[in-house]
């Protein structure tokens, strides 16, 4: 039987992670618990043995963007991307690791003509977090946005609350995860926004549907709430992500196999033979 470890990290080493193992045939959730922060991420050392391990990174520290790239080569669209986002961050772009998503893959508004999905990151919070499971001997080969591995809904969001925050899903590529304390003004900006949209391709304005798998509360007037079975948070995203084909461990940051010492070795002995023959 198949079984996966996907643990939520926070943002910083002190914050509490969350972890679940799930069956991959039947999604029964065989262990879970929380850690009180990076540092005992050894707890699950031997849990990650013989498991896939996905990693959840909160989407507050990162930015997803659709953007439309004249160019149609992928090297011309890779060097262009930094400066059209220059102006949307608070950072100098050379300080951010860009990960790209299949384009071909993305369920993509047939209405929009964006061709370039990408997620921006600060590249040392890529590196304190790869170092996090290097230290715990942790092998980690997918990293997904928490909210991407929300249920994606057609014309309205998915939310959950996970450690006092809120995780909303928008679209195949738009999310957001805000402090639970912050949802009054989240709901009337999730608001606005379905507003300008409606305004933009009709006349006709309804209420915003929000998919709720946890308790939330009534929000600014035009939301609508519709309380789904509550699940455990974690079990809800390690489902979804299982399916979530972008992974944010890309070029520098890309797993690379580890080949055993006594396969190099016998690699060097079978070239140096042949270099003989």
């Amino acid at each position: 039987m198949a079984e996966t470890l996907t643990i939520r990290i926070g943002s910083q080493a002190q914050d509490p992670l969350h972890w679940l193992i799930l069956s991959s045939s039947d999604n029964e959730i065989i262990a879970s618990g929380t850690l009180n922060n990076a540092s005992e991420l050894t707890q699950l050392t031997e849990k990650a043995d013989h498991r896939a391990v996905t990693v959840l990174v909160p989407s507050c520290d990162l930015i997803l963007r659709s953007l439309k790239v004249p160019s149609k080569s992928s090297r011309a669209t890779r060097l262009a991307v930094p400066y059209m986002l220059e102006d949307d961050v608070a950072q100098d772009v050379e300080q951010l690791f860009f990960a790209y998503a299949d384009v071909e893959s993305q369920e993509q508004d047939s209405k929009s003509d964006d061709n370039c999905f990408i997620a921006a990151i600060d590249r040392t919070l890529m590196q304190q977090w790869q170092q996090w499971f290097v230290d715990a001997k942790i092998t980690c080969k997918k990293m997904v946005p928490d909210v991407l591995a929300l249920p994606l809904v057609d014309s309205g969001c998915s939310a959950i609350v996970l450690d006092e925050q809120v995780l909303i899903r928008q679209g195949a590529w738009q999310g957001m995860t805000v402090d639970f304390a912050a949802w009054s003004v989240l709901s009337r900006q999730l608001i606005n926004e379905a507003d300008n949209q409606d305004t933009a391709e009709s006349n006709e304005q309804e209420s915003l549907l929000v998919n709720a798998y946890s308790s939330l509360p009534c929000g600014a007037s035009g939301l609508n709430i519709q309380a789904m079975p509550e699940e455990l948070p974690l079990a809800l995203l390690a489902q979804h992500a299982a399916n979530q084909s972008f992974n944010l461990l890309q070029g520098e940051f890309q797993y690379k196999e580890q080949r055993s010492p006594v396969i190099a070795t016998w690699l060097w002995a079978a070239g140096i033979a042949v270099f003989a023959l």
